[in-house]
Formats: C-alpha cells, sequence, structure tokens
C-alpha cells in the first residue's frame, strides 16, 4: 500500500497543481477566445439544449446549405463541442464557463501523462533514481504551467483533447509492441483495442491523428526488421488487427454521418488547399 500510495504521488499532486493553474487561467475569460472556439462552443450550445450538431453561423461560404442553422462540422471534428456540451447538459447552464470546467479537468490530465511519457524516457537514456525522478518532476511541472497548454482551456478548443489522447497513444504503443513480442496474448488484445479507441477519438478531436497513426506504423519497421518472413507478418497482424478494428468502430459511424450529411468526406478540406490567403474562405462568386 504504501509503494502505491508514493507511485501515485507524483502524477496525483501534478495533477492538483495543473488544475488549480487552469481554473485560475480560465476565470481570466469571459468570451471565447477565438472564432473556432466560439463556433464550438456556439454547437455545444445546441447539443445541450437538443437542437443536434448544427451551427448558428456561416463561418465558410464553402460548406451549404447557406441557411441557419445549418449541418455543423463541414471540416472541423466534433470532440471539443462534445466534451463542452457534457457539463452543460449536467448543469443546464449553456454557458462558457460550463464548458471550460470540462477543459480544465481534461487540461489538468497533460501535466501527469506528460510526467509518465518523460518517467518511462528518463528510463530508456539509462537514467536511473533521483535523476530520473528529476526529469519526470521537472516535465510535469512544466506541462503543469506551461502557457500554450493553458490556452485551450479558456474556450473550447480541439487542441486540448488532442493533446492528451496523443500522449495516451504515445504511452500505449510500446506496450502493445512489448506484449506482441512477449506473446502475452491478452495484454496484447487489451492494449491494441485501447490504442484503437485512443486513436479513433483523437480523428474526432483533430484530423491530424492520421499522423500519429503513420508513427505507430513507422515503430513497426523496425521492430519487424528481424523477424523471419512467416513470424513477420503473423506479429504485424498482431500489431494491427486490433486497433484497426476498434479505431473504425469508433471513426466510421463518423465518416457515415459526414457522407450522408455533406455528400462527400473532405470536399472543405480540399478546398482549403488551395487557399492563398485567410480571406479565402468567404469566396463565394469565386471559388479559391
Amino acid at each position: 500500500m504504501a509503494d502505491r500510495l508514493r507511485r501515485w504521488a507524483a502524477p496525483a499532486l501534478l495533477f492538483g497543481l495543473a488544475l488549480a493553474v487552469r481554473a485560475s487561467a480560465a476565470v481570466q475569460v469571459s468570451l471565447p477566445p477565438s472564432q473556432v472556439s466560439a463556433y464550438y462552443l456556439d454547437v455545444a450550445r445546441n447539443l445541450a439544449t437538443g437542437h443536434g450538431l448544427t451551427a448558428d453561423v456561416l463561418w465558410s461560404y464553402a460548406s451549404p446549405p447557406l441557411t441557419l442553422p445549418q449541418p455543423a462540422f463541414a471540416l472541423w471534428m466534433p470532440l471539443a463541442s462534445w466534451l463542452a456540451a457534457l457539463p452543460m447538459a449536467v448543469t443546464g447552464q449553456a454557458t462558457l464557463v460550463a464548458a471550460q470546467a470540462a477543459f480544465v479537468v481534461l487540461g489538468a490530465l497533460v501535466a501527469p501523462l506528460v510526467w509518465a511519457v518523460a518517467q518511462e524516457a528518463a528510463a530508456l537514456d539509462g537514467l536511473t533514481g533521483r535523476r530520473a525522478a528529476t526529469v519526470a518532476a521537472g516535465s510535469g511541472l512544466l506541462a503543469a504551467a506551461f502557457g500554450p497548454f493553458l490556452l485551450p482551456v479558456m474556450g473550447p478548443d480541439s487542441s486540448l483533447p488532442f493533446t492528451v489522447l496523443a500522449l495516451v497513444a504515445c504511452l500505449l504503443m510500446p506496450r502493445l509492441l512489448a506484449a506482441v513480442d512477449l506473446e502475452h496474448g491478452g495484454t496484447a488484445y487489451r492494449a491494441g483495442i485501447g490504442l484503437g479507441v485512443v486513436l479513433g477519438l483523437a480523428y474526432l478531436a483533430r484530423q491530424e491523428a492520421l499522423e500519429l497513426g503513420i508513427a505507430y506504423l513507422v515503430l513497426l519497421g523496425p521492430a519487424a526488421r528481424y523477424l523471419a518472413p512467416g513470424a513477420r507478418a503473423r506479429w504485424i497482424a498482431r500489431t494491427l488487427a486490433a486497433p484497426i478494428a476498434a479505431g473504425a468502430v469508433i471513426v466510421l459511424p463518423w465518416l457515415a454521418r459526414t457522407w450522408l450529411t455533406f455528400g462527400s468526406l473532405g470536399s472543405q478540406a480540399t478546398e482549403n488547399l488551395l487557399f492563398v490567403r485567410n480571406e479565402d474562405v468567404f469566396a463565394y462568386s469565386v471559388r479559391p
């Protein structure tokens, strides 16, 4: 019991410190700090008040129908609004403060997660004892008060859930590979499902989650290189099957909704690649 308490003391203290710092930062603002935050907040309010995934603003003339309210998230992803809508639905208060509450708590997880990643990195670099503990604690303290990690809690923002999920994915990837190497079937299965769920949720936060998937594939190359061809195929299948299946369960319903609502999976994103200035998002008669 004493060992367990000591093991959890550092991340618990970091979480508490990060929670206090983020709560202090959030109360400094009374309006969404950006256009994107205002959009997420608007959709969250509609969700919490029973109006579904709709937006009350025209943020882009490239996203028909050009009527209000209109279906939300022709380009951006929905997780930030879902998270903001939860405390609104629970408290009955469709306010910025309610939305901030979810992001203050979620954002506080960044500090202990960074601590965990730094602890493993220190061990891999051969650090032990107080040196490893100092690296982990210093990294966690920096994450608890680092300015760019505080800004997203001031209004609904996709970068915060994406950061948390990316850190969890960084912790799960090596565990999955180690479990497959050691042929611990149950552990590998659970880690694979966990990684797939985390990557799927990360995609619902930001489309850049595809880069996390690519990073995982890059890890597989060196690990599988020294295996015999037959064993290599089985090893790769065990590292990919569960994450792909679990991720598909999370992502495919959203892709189906996007297709049925907007008639494509990425027309807005494709058009944005042609923008040469920010005002092109408002171009109506002459498309970029």
